[in-house]
């Protein structure tokens, strides 16, 4: 038998309110998220993001409403509740000394695991994200990647029901991003995943639902599907490399699956081509098929966008 409604419902948020000084931030924010599925919680810069965050990590407090994590009321029982989430901000805290052995187990003893299930915690945590073969590094030698990965990682820790994400790729290159994707769609599966980014094409592949706050207030909230037929349209992407050489640009593009028609163009010493590529599936997998297209090349991609996702037409003021 599947799980209830009350069961599957991992994040409840209910009527909430706050201010700082005379200025309201968030004005009677409502909305859920499910075990096993990934929110998206986007929407424009000062629209209230990083304060629901902070409210749902247990940083702020609600002026008014409530947050429930799982059946833990935030307002009654944070402890409890903050026990139930594994978060990582954007930049997360990562010190730089420790190896990642060391960090993870650090992370672990101030999660409150039991000292008999540490080392297994651990050893789960490392496992999940690969990163034994750099266990024993310090965490200030890693690439950027791998330094995601240690911030995912200390998420698993305590093994939380409710994983919150804060910009997860944000600064990867094309190639790391497909992997991170991928790990995070892994947790997915038995938990419930909230994460916000500014990649619009992201949320559109990751995600089964999408939250969209505008000035403290949801303005949409539904499943991915219903963004997507808003948006059946052909795909204008625009690509720029670091050379000037738009007859290699051009090969790379040669049979290219559902491209329209290209146009290219140099400027500032590099080559830029817009594309018309018919939609088929996520816009984000357009862009990694093309990233990884270019890159087999030996071209270097300096700007690789999408200039109206499906997603970014709920950003768009109604006439």
């Amino acid at each position: 038998m599947g799980l209830s409604w009350r069961d599957r419902v991992m994040i409840s948020v209910q009527d909430i309110h706050k201010r700082f000084g005379g200025h309201s931030v968030l004005r009677g924010l409502s909305f859920s998220a499910e075990r096993g599925h990934i929110t998206g919680l986007v929407g424009p810069n000062g629209s209230g993001k990083t304060t629901t965050i902070r409210i749902l990590t247990g940083f702020y407090d609600a002026d008014e409403g409530d947050v429930c994590i799982g059946d833990q009321q935030m307002s009654i029982k944070s402890v409890d509740a903050k026990r139930l989430v594994g978060y990582a901000p954007e930049n997360a805290p990562l010190y730089r000394e420790q190896t990642v052995a060391e960090y993870i187990r650090f992370i672990a003893r101030l999660r409150g695991v039991k000292r008999a299930q540490l080392q297994t915690e651990v050893d789960r945590s490392i496992d999940a994200f690969s990163l034994g073969d750099v266990c024993f590094q310090t965490v200030g030698t890693l690439s950027k990647g791998y330094r995601h990965r240690v911030s995912l990682a200390q998420c698993l820790l305590g093994d939380p029901p409710v994983i919150v994400l804060d910009e997860p790729t944000d600064g990867l290159d094309p190639l790391q991003k497909i992997e991170t994707r991928n790990m995070i769609r892994t947790l997915a599966k038995s938990k419930a995943v909230l994460l916000t980014t500014h990649l619009l094409e992201e949320v559109e592949s990751l995600c089964d639902r999408v939250v969209l706050l505008n000035q403290g207030t949801v303005a949409f909230a539904g499943t991915i599907d219903e963004v997507r037929h808003a948006g059946s349209a052909d795909l204008v992407i625009v690509v720029r490399i670091a050379n000037e050489d738009t007859d290699r640009m051009n090969q790379a593009l040669v049979n290219f699956d559902g491209l329209i028609s290209a146009s290219f163009s140099t400027e500032a010493g590099r080559a830029q081509a817009r594309l018309n590529v018919k939609r088929n599936g996520a816009v984000v997998d357009v862009l990694d098929q093309l990233s990884v297209r270019l890159h087999e090349h030996g071209l270097r991609v300096v700007e690789l966008r999408c200039e109206d996702s499906p997603l970014s037409m709920l950003f768009k003021p109604q006439s």
